[in-house]
């Protein structure tokens, strides 16, 4: 049996408790509005839920810079002073050592098969 937790909408936000589980889901909205800043402390966090073998996170319309065509027209309504360097913010989620080293793996438009149970998973 594989127990996986499901959770969206952090934004920002870490200080909760978490059930057990074998793999956690983050469906979306883990930052406020994609500030590097925000990207950085969730990876942190994410690294630091020992608990969990597989940590599968995909997108949300609040993580604005991991969408860099709609960023790049609208970022002056979110980051009114400093645009942010969504490329650099892209490679930091989409990090192969996260995987290999943590069980972090960023979905975005693609599938996920967890070669120990056979599920998949897909991120838009």
């Amino acid at each position: 049996m594989t127990r996986i937790v499901c959770i969206s909408d952090t934004h920002s936000r870490y200080q909760f408790e978490l059930p057990a589980g074998d793999i956690l889901v983050h469906a979306g909205d883990f930052t406020l509005s994609g500030l590097q800043t925000e990207v950085e402390n969730f990876i942190k966090w994410l690294k630091s839920l020992t608990q969990y073998r597989l940590k599968i996170i995909i997108a949300g319309n609040h993580d604005l810079t991991l969408e860099p065509e709609f960023y790049e027209q609208t970022w002056k309504q979110w980051h009114h002073r400093e645009k942010q360097d969504y490329e650099k913010i892209g490679q930091l989620i989409r990090d192969p050592s996260l995987a290999t080293d943590y069980g972090i793996i960023y979905l975005e438009q693609q599938e996920f098969i967890d070669q120990q149970t056979g599920l998949k998973f897909y991120g838009r």
